[in-house]
């Protein structure tokens, strides 16, 4: 699971993935992944992003993120959160629907931009059914074994009529929607048609697990000197962290009230309005520990409550976790979900 990040880069262009918690499926119709779209849309204008690439798999999906305003976690949580909350009010569950927190990997640009999107975009075509699990990449990537003329005619037809994913738009076969930038990638690509060639060349080739394995648990994506510099910035990644993004500090207000939200599967203003829920207790206790709040600027939060009341509250609940062991899971819920540690 990544660690959230603590240092965010203007202008920056990301590598982001979030899978579903277990594996289990995310999109599990046409219109979850249409909602889903429509959300990365407003998320545009919200946020100031610009999305270069994205698919939508079954469990999971990946993007291709800049961030000109260096605001990639308050975005991420504002997307994953929308979409948590929707989803389980229209299939009717509670309770988390992602892994943790997303997770982000800072990419170089330039070449390292192309080659990402390409490796998004042929995640439709990585599977068993496509004669692309596991194995049968290894066995491709070491040479045993080359695609049939039939097998990359299906492999291509697949990559060509996918719905989900920038690649049509990106290779020509549909126009660009106004919220997907596809200039800086058809400009290092010669234009849609060379991006187009690039690709189902790779298809045609066979997928090479080497290429793959370079975007994969990776602590940046592009050359040395750009992952040298990275860890200068931020210190070498442990060997927990490796392949992980490590680039912020360690939680605001506004994402623990969003992993409370994704926990118990309610709206903030519905908890704080609940007689008796916790959930506001453990805001307070989290936000002391983790945020650096004064109980003042807590208590702003909290519709303005007293700085002395929001002590009083933090003390009572330690004394109530203290003796509960429902609660202090709840709380390690929490921390996963904020990838955090207390």
């Amino acid at each position: 699971m990544a660690r959230p990040l603590r240092v965010q880069i203007r202008d920056g262009w990301y590598h982001v993935m979030s899978r579903g918690i277990e594996r289990r499926v995310i999109f599990r119709d046409k219109r979850d992944r249409r909602h889903y779209l429509e959300i990365l849309e407003e998320s545009v204008d919200r946020f100031n992003l610009r999305v270069h690439a994205y698919v939508l798999m079954d469990n999971h999906y990946h993007l291709l993120l800049q961030t000109p305003a260096a605001n990639l976690s308050r975005s991420m949580q504002w997307i994953n959160q929308s979409y948590s909350a929707w989803f389980n009010a229209r299939h009717n569950r509670i309770g988390p629907l992602f892994h943790g927190r997303f997770k982000a990997v800072p990419v170089e640009g330039g070449a390292w931009v192309v080659a990402l999107s390409e490796y998004i975009h042929l995640n439709p075509i990585r599977t068993k059914e496509h004669g692309l699990g596991k194995q049968e990449r290894k066995a491709e990537g070491l040479g045993l074994k080359k695609p049939s003329a039939e097998e990359v005619r299906k492999r291509r037809n697949h990559l060509r009529t996918y719905p989900w994913s920038s690649y049509r738009a990106c290779a020509g076969y549909e126009s660009v929607p106004e919220w997907l930038t596809m200039v800086d990638i058809w400009r290092r690509s010669k234009g849609r048609n060379g991006y187009r060639e690039s690709v189902e060349t790779l298809v045609s080739q066979g997928v090479d697990e080497g290429w793959l394995n370079g975007f994969r648990n990776r602590f940046a994506i592009g050359s040395e000197k750009f992952r040298e510099d990275l860890k200068n910035l931020i210190g070498e990644p442990g060997r927990e962290e490796t392949g992980k993004a490590v680039f912020r500090q360690r939680a605001t207000f506004e994402e623990i009230v969003s992993a409370l939200e994704e926990l118990r599967g309610e709206s903030w203003p519905n908890l704080l309005a609940r007689h008796g829920d916790w959930s506001r207790a453990m805001a307070i206790r989290l936000s002391r520990r983790l945020s650096g709040m004064t109980l003042q600027e807590i208590g702003e939060r909290l519709n303005g409550t007293d700085y002395a009341a929001v002590s009083a509250m933090d003390r009572r609940f330690a004394r109530k976790l203290s003796r509960s062991k429902e609660l202090k899971k709840e709380e390690a819920r929490l921390l996963r979900i904020l990838n955090v540690e207390m």
